[in-house]
């Protein structure tokens, strides 16, 4: 059974209804109190499954998270008419925007619910001991993971490792990045002992069930945790211990990374499960049992034409970059087929007929650029994601918002390859055998020839910032390289990325680079300090 399969249920406050005879108290069967529940193994499994549920909302991996990183970086920018996603790309965004509010409190929601977990799971009696240990990874997966994009976003966020028991605790002060850092490292290294590397041959309520995280999954956002400090020689050790466990590789077709077909792959070490199984959109507010479990970056990203909002595009440099090589047989890199939308009449030649992945220039069963009217096609549109390329659709995701059924893959062994390449750059003075080594796997999956011999460190520095865009591109993953990288600190850098994306980078100045904390939580907690764009 996938996870996803699953109407992911969860935790609301309960309460209790009186009769009119004060000895008769009758408990509403639809909600239970909190002292009526954590009884049991059973309740303990339905709250894990509570807290992948928090994933689902619009203010997580329902559509905002991708958005505010995406955005910010040189691959693409906010071209909405809410003004929301446009502020938040051209760093203008204030504390005082609801939306940013909803957004921190559904990602501390996620670290709620884990906590949770956490303080009471060691008071249950469990039937198989290992059953308890894989829910307990998950949890502290589930807070590492949440942590790790609030430390980005943020700067400086309170550590928060247990439910409020007091007043006092409910007013947090913020820890310091180190502290933070270090508190995932631990709980990812836990992780690691603790989750399987796969369902499928485990026993218990959670056996063969896809999708939840595993030992994979700890392992390679411990990786990124690492690198991410800029702890090279520990993460390329992390990194090497992943691609010695053989336990994943590189799917034949790219698109398959993006699409709901041959989700969960040899590829995927973990990704947010979506589907459409209820009625109603999970927006924000509390989860309902009859969510669809649906995600709306569709809608996001994809063409106003086709019914979606059209909310950002992709820049016209992250386009051309595609075209800085040709293919073994001369065409161009099929990532830009599935990563932007834009006019490219070489599709339509002879060279194209037996391409192996189907290339034409056809959006939706259309040519937009000859069919639509008033299509325009100056634009760089968004590919991932959508359902733009995907056969058989004439609209996004049928014509309904909220309704996609693709899977996230937010870490994916491409990303862990290149990690690696990058961290021998680092430590070993340049390149070695297996820089070219793995690099050279990911560009011929895509028919790309090896890279040419004897580059310098500073040359495959750059390579590298150069294979990362092209792969990882409009994933989420591009904010963070430039964050680690340290080019919003660097002012040539900074100059470069306007020529990059002058939507969006004319606007910047240093310190802007981090989400505002919101004033509503600034107002009601006199403990959180501003951060450097408050």
């Amino acid at each position: 059974m996938n996870i996803k399969k699953i109407f992911l249920l969860s935790l609301i406050v309960l309460f209790t209804i009186s009769a009119c005879d004060s000895e008769l108290e009758v408990s509403d069967p639809n909600s239970m109190t909190t002292a009526d529940y954590w009884q049991n193994e059973e309740h303990m499994g339905e709250a894990v499954i509570g807290i992948y549920n928090a994933f689902l909302t619009s203010e997580y991996y329902g559509r905002m998270l991708q958005s505010f990183t995406d955005s910010r970086s040189d691959d693409t920018f906010g071209d909405s008419g809410w003004e929301l996603y446009p502020k938040v790309s051209n760093f203008t965004i204030l504390p005082d925007e609801g939306f940013m509010a909803n957004f921190w409190s559904n990602l501390y929601q996620m670290i709620f619910r884990a906590n949770q977990v956490l303080d009471r799971i060691d008071e249950i009696e469990f039937s198989d001991s290992n059953y308890k240990g894989r829910l307990k990874g998950q949890a502290l997966f589930l807070r590492a993971f949440t942590y790790y994009h609030l430390q980005n976003l943020y700067g400086k966020i309170p550590l928060i490792l247990e439910t409020p028991k007091s007043a006092e605790e409910y007013y947090p002060s913020q820890a310091t990045p180190e502290a933070i850092w270090q508190q995932l490292e631990t709980d990812l290294a836990t992780c690691e002992s603790l989750l399987p590397q796969s369902y499928a041959n485990v026993s218990g309520p959670d056996a063969g069930q896809i999708g939840r995280a595993t030992w994979g999954s700890a392992a390679g956002l411990l990786a990124k945790v690492l690198v991410q400090q800029g702890k090279n020689g520990e993460a390329k050790t992390q990194l090497k211990k992943i691609i010695d466990s053989d336990m994943y590789d590189l799917v034949d077709n790219y698109f398959d990374n993006f699409t709901f077909e041959n989700e969960n792959n040899e590829e995927s070490l973990f990704e947010i499960q979506f589907g459409i199984f209820g009625t109603a959109e999970n927006w924000a507010g509390a989860p309902r049992a009859d969510w669809r479990q649906a995600t709306g970056v569709n809608y996001n990203y994809g063409i106003s034409n086709f019914t979606a909002w059209e909310d950002f595009e992709a820049t016209q440099w992250f386009y051309e970059q595609f075209y800085e090589e040709r293919t073994v047989n001369g065409r161009i890199d099929p990532r830009c087929y599935f990563s932007v939308v834009y006019n490219e009449p070489e599709y339509d030649t002879e060279l194209y007929d037996d391409d192996p992945w189907g290339r034409r220039n056809k959006v939706f069963g259309v040519n937009p650029w000859t069919d639509i009217p008033n299509f325009d096609g100056s634009k760089y549109y968004i590919a991932k994601w959508t359902y733009a390329r995907i056969p058989g659709y004439t609209q996004e995701s049928g014509g309904v918002r909220l309704n996609s059924e693709i899977n996230q893959r937010v870490i994916r062994y491409a990303d862990i390859l290149l990690l690696y390449a990058e961290m021998i750059n680092e430590t070993e003075g340049g390149p070695t055998a297996d820089t070219y080594k793995y690099i050279n796997m990911v560009r011929n999956r895509v028919n790309l020839p090896d890279l040419p011999a004897g580059m310098s460190q500073q040359e495959m520095r750059e390579q590298i910032y150069h294979e990362r865009l092209l792969e990882l591109g409009i994933e989420g993953v591009r904010w963070y390289d430039m964050l680690r990288w340290g080019w919003l600190e660097d002012p040539s850098m900074v100059a470069e990325l306007k020529v990059r994306d002058p939507h969006d980078f004319p606007t910047f100045t240093p310190g802007k680079e981090l989400l505002p904390i919101p004033n509503t939580e600034r107002d009601v907690n006199p403990n959180l300090e501003p951060n450097s764009n408050n």
